[in-house]
């Protein structure tokens, strides 16, 4: 990389989240409504109360919004949402948490997804969220010019590589960063989603730690199993004829397991051929 390079990168590095919104071009026929508004973590609520705790979580550092609108209307037409968060992963983990069905592809930034009226990306360590009322390809076009100023950087995720790949849902990979099924302290944690003739499941992995107890449910599910030296599996009954199943294999990094429906013993064999594999301690 040649000097020019790193202190371009380095200029990218120093700005803040606003100064990626200044100067973006509007949509044909519109216009900027109002001044860019830039919020710390702690000022988080005054903009977006009632979703602001899931951006601390996943790590946000500053959120900056800006809107555009017709010169004769009230109301904007497109608002843009960027979220600098403390790494790749934060952004990976809010872009993972948007399920929307029938979405496609925008070809933004490391991923995009769109729908009528709504489209988000992520791009290293920025995620962006748009609300829009006008056409896809005027969205797109406007938002375009913001992921290509983004900087970009490494988004590797080497755990994402131990899930085992048949029939794997790639687009579905993800990461939670607190209570995974609102299970108190279950956090930190990677999944990925699979799908056979019985629907679809996932697997997860998430540095070893200390069986699950009752009180860490309050109330989601019920403890069913004791994990022992003998068989070191914890099932987790959960509503819905859904289970958690979690793998303390003694000496292996990792905590593995599995949610679904309850699986069958051909199931259990295959999760348990899968965990044998992951990396031990020496």
């Amino acid at each position: 990389m040649g000097f020019a390079q790193i202190l371009a990168l380095s200029a990218l590095a120093s700005m803040g989240t606003g100064d990626f919104l200044e100067g973006l071009p509007p949509p044909p026929g519109m216009e900027r409504d109002g001044q860019v508004a830039v919020y710390p973590p702690e000022r988080l609520w005054d903009y977006i109360d009632g979703a602001a705790e899931l951006y601390i979580d996943y790590g946000v550092e500053e959120t900056a919004t800006v809107a555009f609108k017709r010169s004769r209307a009230d109301l904007p037409e497109i608002v843009i949402d960027l979220h600098r968060m403390a790494d790749p992963k934060g952004a990976f983990g809010l872009f993972s948490a948007e399920e929307i069905r029938g979405a496609e592809d925008a070809g933004l930034g490391s991923a995009s997804i769109w729908t009528a009226g709504f489209l988000v990306f992520r791009k290293g360590r920025y995620y962006a969220r748009v609300v829009s009322e006008v056409s896809k390809d005027s969205t797109i076009a406007c938002v375009a010019a913001l992921a290509d100023r983004l900087p970009s950087e490494e988004e590797s995720f080497p755990i994402l590589d131990l899930f085992p790949a048949d029939g794997r849902i790639a687009s579905k990979d993800g990461y939670v960063a607190r209570a995974f099924l609102g299970i108190r302290g279950f956090d930190d944690l990677w999944t990925a989603s699979y799908a056979d003739s019985t629907g679809e499941y996932r697997l997860i992995l998430r540095g070893n730690r200390l069986p699950l107890r009752e009180k860490d449910l309050e109330g989601v599910g019920r403890i069913a199993s004791v994990p022992t030296d003998e068989s070191p599996i914890q099932m987790i009954e959960l509503p819905g004829d859904r289970a958690l199943i979690l793998f303390y294999v003694r000496k292996c990094y990792y905590l593995s397991g599995y949610y679904g429906r309850k699986p069958d013993a051909a199931m259990i064999k295959r999760i348990a051929l899968w965990v044998d594999g992951l990396p031990k301690m020496p």
